[in-house]
């Protein structure tokens, strides 16, 4: 599923273990604690946020 690079509005409490494809190269997914983990073809980042933790942040 794409988003566009878009994450505002999805329903976490529905995506366990989601996953998106957000560029060519660039993907995240959740896993079941709803931790953000980013991934592409030379590094995996777990990024330790939520959701609900991103909406407060200032990117």
């Amino acid at each position: 599923m794409s988003t566009n690079g878009k994450i505002s509005g999805l329903n976490p409490t529905e995506m366990t273990n989601a996953f998106f494809d957000i560029t060519d190269d660039l993907v995240f997914f959740l896993d079941k604690e709803f931790k953000i983990i980013l991934a592409n073809s030379s590094v995996l980042e777990i990024t330790g946020y939520n959701f609900d933790e991103l909406k407060e942040k200032k990117f």
